[in-house]
């Protein structure tokens, strides 16, 4: 029994943080059409090296987008459909 209110409670915790993620993502496109040039052109040090804005922005693009099919993906594994 544990076992299942341990899982309720990350169940709804992951819940609540997807809710937030789609809260957080309705606002990018409005702030990312806001940056000027100068914005974009800053840069900063990541990992790799210096990274600018826009660099951080392209290489980004994408990552959610694959952790949504990873999300996906289990999902279907474990019959919870999609």
């Amino acid at each position: 029994m544990v076992v299942g209110v341990q899982f309720a409670v990350i169940l709804l915790r992951a819940v609540a943080l997807l809710g937030e993620y789609v809260a957080l993502m309705g606002l990018t496109p409005e702030r990312l059409h806001a940056l000027t040039a100068a914005d974009l052109a800053r840069t900063g040090i990541g990992r790799r090296g210096p990274l600018t804005v826009k660099e951080l922005i392209t290489r980004y693009s994408g990552h959610d987008a694959n952790h949504a099919n990873q999300i996906r993906e289990i999902r279907a594994a474990i019959g919870c459909g999609i």
